[in-house]
């Protein structure tokens, strides 16, 4: 996969701050790393930096969860080390603690479906916990099958990402060219105005459909929530997956730029 940029670019209005050498880590960053049990120094470290970088390009507030899957160390990644939500770590369904599903593979690389039955359940109802008109979704990743979502029938608010399904007015299909692998956002930011990121902070699809309602399911990744049942599973590899609030240029830009600084110190 490939997310455009070339690595860290550090300090200045909007840049991504490096805390090494601090004096401790960001309690965010140290609530995750003690929840998914990251014991090597090296994803400890990139991951502090990560969330310092959030949070200091305004992207940190405007997400409600984003799933980083960080290695343990070195040589070691579990499924119950990706299933936390860097937003709230706790080992609940409420703070957006992942559900695995039929067991999709864990590597230092990020977590891999079987293109056949494993998935995992965000417990993150679009309805419930998401704004209408004010929304986004994404991916890192290789595109293939349904990526992540949640769609319902009739419904012209399919929140969702995917390789091959067209939402009845506003999802994305990727038969229509567009995007890649790497960094893929989604977002909705009026009633009419909804965009597709391809790594890149210039839309490379743009729709004019007008929203309605959120689908009242749970947001699936490795798959599609339709309607309660899975749909299109996906076999490809994932490093990082995120939903909440839109996001404006500048903070698209610079969130590529921090997943791009935090995957080249994980050596990925």
């Amino acid at each position: 996969m490939s997310i455009r940029g070339s690595g860290a670019f550090l300090g200045g209005v909007g840049g991504i701050y490096n805390a090494s050498g601090g004096g401790g880590f960001d309690p965010d960053a140290q609530a995750f790393i003690d929840a998914a049990l990251i014991t090597g120094a090296t994803q400890q470290e990139a991951l502090n930096d990560y969330v310092l970088s959030l949070k200091n390009i305004g992207v940190w507030n405007k997400l409600d969860a984003i799933y980083p899957m960080c290695p343990i160390d070195d040589l070691t990644a579990t499924r119950d080390s990706y299933k936390f939500n860097l937003k709230d770590p706790r080992d609940l369904d409420a703070a957006f603690r992942i559900t695995w599903i039929n067991s999709p593979t864990a590597s230092v690389s990020g977590i891999t479906g079987d293109g056949s039955s494993s998935y995992g359940n965000t417990n993150y109802n679009a309805n419930s916990n998401a704004i209408l008109n004010d929304h986004c979704l994404g991916f890192v990743g290789d595109i293939g099958g349904n990526n992540m979502g949640a769609s319902v029938a009739n419904n012209p608010y399919n929140s969702f990402l995917g390789g091959r399904y067209w939402g009845v007015n506003s999802s994305f299909s990727n038969n229509a060219g567009c995007y890649t692998d790497g960094f893929v956002l989604q977002q909705r930011t009026a009633s009419n105005a909804m965009a597709i990121y391809d790594d890149s902070s210039t839309p490379s699809a743009t729709s004019a459909a007008v929203s309605s309602s959120m689908p009242n399911i749970n947001y699936y990744i490795l798959g599609r929530n339709f309607n309660n049942s899975i749909s299109g599973f996906s076999s490809t590899t994932y490093n990082h997956f995120f939903f909440g609030s839109s996001l404006l240029t500048s903070e698209i830009n610079d969130f590529i730029n921090a997943i791009e600084t935090f995957n080249t110190a994980l050596g990925r």
